[in-house]
Formats: C-alpha cells, structure tokens, sequence
C-alpha cells in the first residue's frame, strides 16, 4: 500500500497542531464550541478509520482509490472550516452550529455507504466472474488433455466436440448454471481418471453425459 503524505499528516500531525491552535487561540468554551470541536474530530476519525481500512484491504492499490478516501478528505475539510467559522463569528448559535454539524456528517454518512457498496458490488462480480471463467479454464483444460491423449478416432472426435462447446461457452452464470458446472467436472474427472481401463461404450457415455450437462448449462444462459 502506497501511503501518502497526506494521509501520515492527518494521522499524525493534524489533532496535535489543530489542538494547540485551539486551546492558544479560543477565548470561548461555550456549547457551540465544544459542538464544532468534536465534530471536527469525529471528521478527523472518520479518516482514520478509512486509511485503515485502506490499508488492510486484501487488494494491491492505493489507499487514495479505497472507497470513501476522497469524501473523507473533503468532509475534513467541511467540518474543519464549518467549526472555525462557527468558533469565531458564531460563539453562541448552539441550535444552528448543532442542526450544520449533524446535516454534514448525514451526507458523509449516506456518501460513504453508497461508495463503500458500489465498491463491494464490484469486488463480488469480479469474484463472481472469476469463478465462472475458472470452470471453463479447467473444465477445457481436462478434455483437451483427454482429447491429444485418445487414440481412438470416435473417442477423439467426441472430445474434440465437447471440448468445443465447453470453449465457447458463456463466461457469465447463474445458480442452476453452476449445478450444471459441477456434474460436468465431477463426470470430466471421472473420465480423466478411469479413460484408460474404462471400455470405449462406457467412455463414450460418460461423453455424452458431460455433453449433456454442458449444453444444459449453456441454455440456462440463453
């Protein structure tokens, strides 16, 4: 994880230089006060929270693309200029410096969460498409191999047909699709296992099987 400079001054240095400021240069500690204080560090944790999400998450990026980073950052920002305007020309405007604070960090909020689903939606159709291209890889792969081993030309022509529909088949998939996906693996396994002492009807069949389920799979997908 690249770590910004950004990122170790909010860590860091932020609550320690905001803090100094705040207790050498505010001649008031009243409600409102304390109100755009907390919020400011409330702001501030928020990015904490999401730099360390950042930088724990399984993915080799950036903390700065994490979901978030950016609206944590800007609503900092808000928060850190909203309080001092509030601290200085606004004192005592509890009602008001009160209704300001919860409205911005609602925003964030509903910001953060939509980001942050968007990016789990993603990540699980990657997941979701790795997965299916990861059965036609190894579903091809067997029956290839299968297929430059046979010396039988019936054997071979079959294979070389089941290979081609297994090949060409829809990357995506579906549940009754994967039920499918599952017997033509489990049957392709048992026929790389058993070719060699199995009888040629009984390979044949099993051929057929495979097939059967291929194109099964295949037309839930149509």
């Amino acid at each position: 994880m690249k770590k910004k400079p950004i990122l170790i001054i909010i860590a860091l240095f932020f609550p320690t230089i905001f803090n100094i400021l705040f207790w050498s240069l505010c001649k008031e500690y009243n409600v409102s006060v304390w109100i755009s204080y907390s919020f400011i560090h409330i702001a501030w944790l928020a990015n904490i929270i999401v730099f360390i999400r950042g930088t724990d998450s399984s993915h080799d990026r950036s903390v700065t693309s994490y979901p978030g980073y950016i609206f944590s950052i800007l609503y900092l920002a808000a928060e850190l200029l909203m309080g001092i305007i509030f601290i200085i020309i606004a004192p005592d405007a509890f009602f008001i410096t009160l209704t300001a604070n919860l409205i911005l960090f609602a925003v964030y909020l509903i910001l953060i969460f939509r980001a942050v689903s968007a990016e789990s939606k993603i990540e699980k159709d990657i997941e979701v498409s790795s997965m299916d291209r990861e059965y036609i890889k190894k579903a091809s792969h067997i029956i290839k191999n299968l297929c430059m081993c046979s010396d039988d030309t019936q054997i071979h022509n079959e294979l070389d047909r089941l290979y081609n529909i297994i090949s060409s088949s829809p990357v995506r998939s579906n549940a009754e699709a994967r039920d499918q996906e599952m017997k033509v693996l489990d049957l392709a396994e048992e026929l790389n296992d058993k070719i060699d002492i199995l009888e040629k009807e009984k390979c044949l069949e099993l051929i057929k099987q495979i097939k059967s389920h291929a194109v099964s799979r295949n037309s839930f997908l149509m």
